[in-house]
């Protein structure tokens, strides 16, 4: 996840890499989710996932000339997402439950506004779209 991510900051498009991105990104969640044994958590970061590809998945993007801010925007992004990461692996390496606990609840938090922002900003503009079949086996 990291490789990519500072590629992707690298470049001037994220196209080649981000759908690799994700895939390293949700097999992060679903290790800690596998370790943890606890089917409420996991159900609950599906369903964070899937209403991050509902947002997103609709939305293609590319960097031209005049989106220069918005890459910039995106890549502080990318570099706090993977802060917060390293911050729960860390946590979860020293064993210290009460800390890895706190980092996962920022985490989660963060992408619930981002994702509820980003939905009511496609919204406005048309964007978004409805839950495939394969998407809909998340919402059991």
């Amino acid at each position: 996840m990291r490789g990519l991510t500072l590629k992707i900051i690298a470049s001037d498009s994220e196209d080649s890499l981000i759908e690799d991105l994700v895939k390293e990104d949700v097999q992060f969640h679903i290790a800690i989710m596998t370790a943890a044994k606890n089917d409420l958590i996991k159900s609950e970061i599906l369903r964070l996932h899937l209403v991050k590809r509902v947002v997103f998945g609709s939305i293609k993007r590319s960097v031209k000339p005049n989106q220069l801010r918005q890459k910039a925007e995106s890549d502080a992004n990318r570099r706090k997402v993977l802060a917060e990461h390293d911050e729960i692996y860390a946590a979860i390496a020293k064993h210290n439950a009460a800390s890895a606990k706190i980092a996962m609840e920022h985490h989660i938090q963060d992408i619930i506004d981002k994702s509820l922002f980003t939905m009511a900003l496609s919204s406005e503009n048309g964007l978004t779209r409805g839950l495939t079949d394969e998407e809909l086996i998340y919402n059991v």
